[in-house]
């Protein structure tokens, strides 16, 4: 059994909570299921860190019309067998408009139901 629940879920991010993985199994995981959808590791170590997908001068200049997203996630123990992970929005999207911040808004619901699968 890997993904147990969704702890805590908002506008700004989500925490899941996983059982019966290691916490190098799972950082492994979170990596490859963020570059499987087209994100980059910006900073940080995988599974721990700033992941991206698109590009933020383009946004800037193309609006909605260019998508870019932005989050942090972050990997603890939770309790003395369970791991969670957070992963916060760093983007709102604003830059694209109204369009823009429901890209952003429907981008972190697809990482909430993909990390739900690892």
């Amino acid at each position: 059994m890997h993904f147990s629940r969704t702890d805590k879920a908002g506008e700004d991010g989500f925490t899941h909570i996983y059982s019966g993985i290691s916490s190098d199994d799972l950082e492994d995981k979170i990596h490859d299921a963020f570059t499987s959808r087209g994100y980059k590791l910006k900073s940080g170590e995988e599974g721990n860190g700033t992941y991206t997908k698109g590009n933020r001068v383009a946004r800037l200049l193309l609006g909605a019309f260019y998508k870019y997203f932005k989050c942090d996630v972050s990997t603890q123990k939770h309790g003395s067998e369970d791991l969670s992970v957070k992963v916060s929005k760093e983007t709102s999207g604003m830059s694209g408009g109204l369009v823009g911040m429901n890209q952003v808004k429907k981008e972190l619901i697809a990482v909430s139901e993909m990390l739900a699968r690892v």
